[in-house]
């Protein structure tokens, strides 16, 4: 099912060069969202990165009862 939303990124954990974790507020595919899947990710609105990149789901937890997920 693709669904077209944009989320707000919270926060972002470096943890050397290559490696990383993105968390998200989740939107309308948190509570469908589960560890293992993925998402295809596109930042901003123009056409650079002409393609989405794809993110694995690493958790999805809920902060004072709305889903967060973060990916990696």
């Amino acid at each position: 099912m693709a669904v077209n939303e944009s989320l707000r990124v919270l926060r972002t954990v470096h943890y050397d060069a290559t490696h990383y974790s993105l968390f998200l507020q989740a939107g309308t595919i948190g509570p469908k969202a589960k560890p293992g899947h993925f998402a295809m990710l596109q930042a901003g609105d123009g056409l650079r990165p002409y393609l989405r990149r794809a993110f694995s789901i690493a958790d999805v937890t809920k902060v004072a009862g709305v889903p967060r997920s973060s990916s990696s």
